[in-house]
């Protein structure tokens, strides 16, 4: 005969009372039954756990995001801030190197353009070039005389015309009056050609000048670097000074002469 026992789906205290006092259903039955139910509660336990609470786990959710984003934002901040300041310490290092009235390179620039041309030759790199120092003549005279806004623009005339000759060369204001270029490449092989247009052009800017100032009055001296002579570029420079200097004491007796 079979015994029918009506419980409640998912009742396991039920289940757990009739496995105690009756031995009509196999105890493996049983177990399997009450494992099915305990698993099934289980899942709807956690499902009903979720359905509980999901305002919180979306706010949570939302939040996590926000901070994510938060996080982000300022990270893009910060990398423009840095950028930003790589842009202004890029600013500063090229108005600290740059000549303010003729937007050449200044003394600090050719010092350290010299350096680093020293370190490639102490390295055993072999390299051909020339220096050139070139001076503005009468350029207190002008300040005195005409005043410093003409000195500047005397100043201005000559460096336009140094550019404008020694266009493959770096140029430098080194000093009040001071000018310096340091050829390499086609500027070193054509030094001689380019000193007689340096020259050319001087004459002719001399020739259309309105006022004194208008004019360029230039010593030129320039010295090839020679490994064997010059224990540094330092002595090169200084070789190209003695040149200009000279010029312009040739110069000087030439003018008293006229």
């Amino acid at each position: 005969m079979d015994y029918y026992f009506a419980v409640c789906e998912g009742n396991t205290e039920l289940y757990s009372i009739l496995a105690r006092v009756t031995n009509v259903v196999p105890v493996a039955t049983i177990n399997t039954a009450l494992t099915y139910y305990s698993t099934e509660d289980i899942k709807t336990s956690f499902f009903d756990l979720i359905m509980d609470n999901l305002l919180i786990i979306i706010a949570v959710f939302v939040i996590v995001l926000l901070i994510i984003l938060i996080l982000l934002l300022l990270n893009i901040r910060v990398q423009k801030k840095v950028v930003a300041e790589e842009h202004l310490v890029k600013a500063l290092n090229k108005k600290a190197y740059v000549d303010a009235l003729t937007s050449v390179r200044n003394k600090g620039a050719f010092t350290d353009y010299l350096d680093k041309l020293q370190e490639r030759i102490d390295n055993g790199e072999q390299m051909e070039l020339a220096i050139g120092i070139f001076d503005c003549n009468n350029l207190k005279t002008i300040n005195d005389q005409y005043g410093h806004d003409k000195g500047d623009i005397y100043l201005k005339t000559a460096c336009q015309l140094i550019c404008k000759i020694f266009d493959q060369s770096p140029v430098f204001r080194i000093g009040g009056d001071e000018f310096a270029v340091i050829l390499q490449n086609g500027d070193f092989d054509n030094r001689g050609e380019l000193v007689e247009q340096f020259e050319q052009g001087r004459r002719m800017t001399n020739s259309s000048a309105v006022n004194k100032w208008e004019e360029i009055h230039i010593a030129l001296g320039i010295a090839e670097f020679d490994l064997q002579n010059d224990g540094t570029l330092s002595d090169t420079v200084r070789r190209a000074d003695r040149v200009m200097y000279e010029n312009k004491r040739l110069s000087k007796k030439q003018s008293n002469k006229e």
